[in-house]
């Protein structure tokens, strides 16, 4: 496939101007980039010959843009949300250091940024580093933001990158160092301003009860670990989700609230044994 539409670019090139059709040139731009760039994605191997065939769909991707360029239209035209997406990937995979300048770049077209946004945070995670897996949570926080911006919010895409945005924080450092937990906590805020603010009654119960129970997970290693203060604030803003839930909040409610009081009793006890100590 790769091959076919590169070739029918090459062949358009032949024709006299007046012959030439752009909307075909783009297509055949843009369909030979997504085809070489699935076919790297198979390529385990890391060498010389799969950077210059990434660089290779740069070119591709800087020529359907200035094709692209050259027909105008609006900003709606689904061909510039994929060629961000296939130029992001590609400059992911040989370690462009501008990738926040495309985050920016994003932000500017007029529509579907958030599908885009979740795009480049699938990419930035697969590489599996640690400045691409920063790069992928602002890209998540990204999409959140374009979400909530919409006229006619849909609250179960928003969910879902809500989601993967606790779920990629709160892998980040141990499960018992409360420093590195501080981003997802920030994280949580922000989710549960959604909850209460935005989408009240809509927010996928199943979806609220993840972010009750990795709350809570969380703030029971803190406390294993003896980070008393950390364990507090996460129990609490776990309990906090639990007040929204509807039909499943009485198979939880009893046995949290029950262990809950006792760790806020066990943190108070030794709050009040160590001031008496000093």
């Amino acid at each position: 496939m790769f091959e076919s539409f590169n070739l029918c670019y090459q062949i358009s090139l032949l024709l006299p101007i007046d012959q030439v059709n752009p909307q075909q040139q783009k297509t055949c731009l843009l369909m030979a980039a997504g085809c070489s760039l699935a076919l790297l994605r198979e390529t385990k191997s890391y060498d010389n010959e799969k950077n210059n065939k990434l660089l290779d769909v740069l070119g591709l991707i800087k020529k359907c843009t200035d094709v692209c360029e050259n027909i105008g239209g609006n900003g709606k035209d689904p061909t510039l949300r994929f060629l961000l997406s296939y130029e992001f990937e590609a400059k992911a995979r040989l370690g462009y250091k501008d990738m926040y300048d495309l985050l920016e770049k994003t932000l500017q077209i007029n529509s579907s940024k958030a599908k885009v946004f979740e795009n480049f945070a699938g990419v930035a995670f697969s590489l599996g580093n640690k400045e691409m897996n920063s790069i992928g949570v602002k890209a998540l926080k990204l999409a959140i933001k374009t979400l909530l911006e919409e006229e006619n919010k849909n609250i179960e895409f928003i969910g879902k990158a809500v989601h993967n945005l606790i779920n990629m924080t709160l892998d980040n450092g141990s499960v018992s160092n409360a420093t590195s937990k501080e981003d997802a906590y920030n994280c949580y805020i922000d989710a549960l301003n959604v909850v209460e603010k935005i989408a009240k009654d809509e927010y996928p119960e199943m979806e609220l009860v993840w972010l009750m129970t990795k709350a809570w997970n969380c703030g029971i290693h803190l406390y294993s670990a003896n980070h008393k203060d950390a364990a507090e604030k996460w129990c609490t803003i776990s309990m906090k989700f639990l007040h929204f839930l509807k039909e499943l909040k009485s198979s939880y409610e009893p046995h949290m609230t029950t262990v809950f009081a006792d760790i806020i009793l066990r943190i108070q006890e030794t709050r009040a044994h160590s001031q008496v100590e000093e």
